[in-house]
């Protein structure tokens, strides 16, 4: 069952979505961009339109005309981007990095082609485990399938060493 704050934060992001539809134009793969993209930079003008309510641009323009102006110069550009990328351009209030969490064991390996990782530990006692990121684009997804057998690949080599387990 969906509270009234979470209900809240998608009209936001469907506005935001609607507000920013342009930048469709430019997101690579927009069917994998999730819905977090959109709430984030509902935020991010929510925080903008605040300051400028609270503390005033004295002399040019208000923080919000400012973003929008980054948005609209951005899409102006038509470089084709994950919404990732968007993110760090647009420095987006919300932006988040991945934490690791307990169940993310062994050595982080930076997944080639990403800024993700992932965790393989080959020698746990209960058998091998490799741990991914919450979310790829299909892109990442490519270069971690391919990190992965290759992971894969050196487990089973060292299982067949004699006295392995």
């Amino acid at each position: 069952m969906l509270t009234d704050a979470r209900i809240n934060q998608l009209r936001g992001a469907a506005e935001a979505e609607e507000r920013f539809q342009h930048l469709s134009e430019i997101i690579a793969s927009p069917a994998h961009t999730p819905v977090r993209f959109y709430e984030v930079l509902k935020a991010t003008c929510d925080a903008r339109e605040k300051l400028d309510m609270e503390s005033p641009v004295s002399n040019g323009p208000a923080r919000l005309a400012i973003f929008a102006a980054e948005v609209k110069s951005l899409v102006e550009a038509g470089e084709p981007m994950e919404y990732h990328e968007i993110e760090k351009r647009l420095k987006l209030v919300g932006r988040r990095e991945f934490k690791r969490r307990a169940r993310h064991m062994g050595e982080e390996i930076l997944v080639p082609g990403s800024r993700e990782v992932m965790w393989l530990e080959a020698d746990r006692k209960g058998g091998p485990v490799a741990n991914l990121p919450q979310s790829f684009t299909p892109s990442e997804t490519k270069a971690v399938f391919e990190v992965i057998l290759e992971a894969v690949a050196e487990v089973l080599a060292a299982r067949t060493v004699s006295g392995a387990n």
